[in-house]
């Protein structure tokens, strides 16, 4: 069987990919703020034992015990093929000038967009480890705002950016190791999420690039959470990306 441990599975990308990952071969965790009672439901049907745990990624110094409470369900499970750890949990705010950005505001951002997944990462390599696993992989959900700069933005496109550089070097360092964890980032490009309405709800005056989003929804153009979901799944599972690679759905399409 393969276990995947996903952040943010409640609504959006995160519930898409737990959805696509629902078979009777996998065992699914999936931590959130909040439950989600349908994919419970689609669980059930699919015969796919799955643990949902709420959890706010905020409390970065509780992730131990999280994992630790994981790991020691894991080491009951056999045989277990693989494990996957998917940070894909985010939160945007605060849209707005970074004069205007309150310490509670960029450090919640921060805690959740890159503290978090690093904490998450770390725990994740240390306790697998010391499992008789062949595959392990850690998948972070980035975004192309890591690469380019976005008006308002500033927690979100700076906790994206750290989030590939992290990729980048755990994944120099895991190749070094003599069974390694497998590290990628990937950027879902635009998806139609809550985080899209978030988007834009903004005023221009926080957010100047706000009508760009608006038209992308009014002409059809926002990536369905499914289809980028599936994508996501395709890429990351393909021999040729290499440990710490840095990659945009886009450019598979």
């Amino acid at each position: 069987m393969d276990v995947y441990i996903i952040t943010g599975a409640s609504r959006g990308l995160g519930e898409a990919l737990a959805k696509k990952l629902l078979a009777k071969t996998n065992v699914l965790f999936c931590v959130s703020r909040t439950d989600n009672p349908a994919l419970r439901q689609m669980a059930e049907a699919r015969q796919c034992p799955l643990r949902c745990i709420a959890y706010d990624l905020r409390e970065v110094e509780g992730l131990e015990e999280l994992m630790r409470g994981i790991f020691a369900e894991i080491a009951l499970l056999h045989p277990v093929h693989g494990i996957t750890l998917i940070n894909n949990a985010g939160m945007l705010q605060p849209v707005k000038r970074m004069e205007n950005a309150t310490a509670s505001e960029l450090i919640g951002n921060l805690q959740v967009n890159l503290a978090a997944p690093m904490v998450l990462s770390a725990l994740f390599a240390r306790f697998s480890r010391q499992l008789s696993v062949q595959h392990r992989m850690i998948v972070n959900i980035s975004s192309g705002a890591g690469k380019n700069p976005y008006y308002g933005w500033a927690a979100y496109c700076a906790s994206k950016a750290g989030m590939d550089m992290f990729t980048r070097v755990m994944g120099l360092e895991e190749s070094a190791q003599p069974l390694p964890v497998k590290v990628v980032s990937i950027a879902p490009g635009v998806v139609d999420t809550a985080m899209q309405e978030e988007i834009r709800k903004a005023s221009r005056e926080d957010f100047i690039q706000v009508d760009r989003f608006r038209e992308l929804k009014e002409s059809g153009s926002l990536l369905n959470p499914d289809a980028a979901a599936e994508k996501i799944l395709e890429i990351v599972a393909r021999p040729d990306v290499n440990n710490g690679s840095v990659l945009d759905v886009r450019d598979f399409l």
